[in-house]
């Protein structure tokens, strides 16, 4: 009886089907690059040969800073060290930024302060092997697994046109790269040579960055001088069931003044808004966002980030004067 189960239990175990490990999985892409890119799988291969999982990049995606509360959130960006070093940048590369905004529309302070939350000015860029993230992800994060495979086959193809080398490519956890932490398919769409040296360069050099991030907000649709949120108060529960419900503007002001929601300032009740709630240790701050905080948030989808930026730009642009 026993040797029969024993047969049993261990034909079982042969016909079951057998997971493939991640690393396993990492040594598959290499020919799924090959198609994609129609470069040669041999050469992708000798990239992949030093390329492993790596499960803390998988435990940091899934907790991302932006899910802090806010009134936590902000402190990482608003504070002494990120305002004091945005100033020095900003008088460092105030020609390139002057340059910026008359050619892009897009203030100096947002450029700026962008550049600041992503990687402090440069001296953050992420210490992560660019394929090591975007392999991981690609196999190891099955929510967005085709979104960061979609990213290694640009990674690979900026790559060829940049005639940089892939191995030696730092990134964040995210697959992020360089000054303005672009994901490799904005590294192809929107980085710019703005200082003229033949290279968008975005991993070592500031005006490239300072160019390529106004782009970014100007193929995103900024509108120069628009609006970008104003303080709002709501007196209806038909108003409250707006918060954070949609980032896009889709309401008028004065559709919104007829659910119960005015902006604290006098403003064009055609303008277009989205309602934000924003909490406070004690309280919650309700704000209108409008186009321009829109394209923030085309940089990055949390309203907590594209509200950061904002609030770090407008401390930068005081302390400039």
């Amino acid at each position: 009886m026993i040797s029969r189960l024993a047969v049993f239990l261990v034909s079982l175990l042969v016909t079951l089907p057998v997971t493939a490990t991640p690393q396993a999985e990492i040594q598959k892409l290499p020919s799924r690059l090959a198609k994609s890119t129609g470069l040669p799988q041999s050469e992708i291969a000798g990239w992949f040969d030093r390329v492993s999982y790596q499960k803390k990049i998988i435990d940091a995606i899934t907790r991302p800073s932006e899910g802090l509360p806010w009134y936590r959130y902000k402190k990482i960006f608003l504070n002494k060290r990120r305002i004091d070093g945005g100033v020095a940048f900003w008088k460092k590369h105030r020609k390139d930024l002057e340059s910026a905004e008359k050619q892009y529309g897009v203030p100096a302070e947002i450029i700026v302060a962008i550049i600041g939350v992503e990687t402090q000015y440069g001296h953050n860029k992420g210490r992560w092997s660019a394929l090591d993230s975007l392999a991981t992800l690609a196999v190891g994060y099955p929510r967005r697994s085709k979104f960061f495979y979609s990213e290694l086959v640009q990674l690979v193809r900026l790559a060829k046109e940049e005639k940089l080398s892939p191995v030696q490519l730092k990134s964040s956890y995210a697959g992020a790269l360089g000054l303005p932490q672009f994901m490799p398919s904005s590294y192809r769409a929107y980085a710019v040579d703005f200082n003229a040296d033949g290279q968008r360069d975005l991993l070592n050099s500031e005006a490239d960055a300072i160019g390529s991030v106004a782009n970014y907000f100007a193929r995103h649709g900024w509108k120069k001088n628009a609006p970008v949120v104003a303080r709002a108060k709501i007196k209806s529960k038909a108003g409250l069931k707006l918060v954070n419900k949609k980032l896009k503007p889709s309401m008028t002001l004065a559709q919104l003044a007829q659910k119960g929601i005015k902006p604290l300032v006098n403003m064009p009740q055609t303008e277009k808004a989205t309602v934000l709630g924003y909490d406070e240790k004690t309280r919650k701050n309700y704000q209108l966002g409008f186009k321009n905080f829109y394209v923030i948030t085309r940089y990055n989808t949390s309203r907590n980030y594209a509200m950061a930026a904002w609030l770090l730009a407008q401390e930068l642009k005081k302390r400039m004067g």
